[in-house]
């Protein structure tokens, strides 16, 4: 999947959730590992008749660009006896969170420390709108610079 610029923080999945033994694991590659974010395993019981369910799961920080997933068929339980049925299907799968601060807009958003509406370093505010701890300027016309006041 690809969150682009956005920021994702959770990703969503609608599985079919089939009788009892069905159920699956949920990992995200994650800094080159697969790290596991969730567990599900079946809810509905003896009923034969396979269900659609959506499940939301919490993405290990956030996340943007491709983001890669995968779903791995599990036992519900240790000593489960049905290691050739297990099965996961899903027809969609759907990524959760908040478009990327813009830096240089006059708005502190996200991550930013301060967003003066420009993009220039030297001004107390970085180019990437963090907060720049030694800064000076010509605050009373006398040709040297001055500390920040904050």
């Amino acid at each position: 999947m690809h969150a682009g610029s956005n920021i994702a923080t959770d990703i969503e999945f609608r599985h079919l959730d089939g009788s009892v033994g069905d159920s699956f694991d949920v990992f995200v590659l994650h800094n080159g590992v697969w790290e596991k974010i969730g567990h599900y395993a079946a809810v509905s019981g003896k009923n034969p008749a396979e269900q659609w369910f959506t499940t939301k799961y919490s993405l290990p920080e956030q996340m943007t660009g491709d983001i890669k997933f995968k779903m791995v068929s599990t036992d519900p339980a240790e000593g489960y006896c049905n290691s050739g049925w297990g099965q996961v299907m899903f027809n969609w799968a759907r990524l959760y969170g908040y478009p990327a601060p813009i830096c240089g807009n006059g708005i502190v958003e996200g991550t930013e420390q301060c967003d003066d509406g420009n993009t220039a370093s030297g001004d107390g505010c970085s180019a990437t709108c963090q907060t720049e701890s030694t800064f000076y300027r010509d605050a009373d016309g006398d040709g040297y610079g001055n500390p920040l006041v904050r």
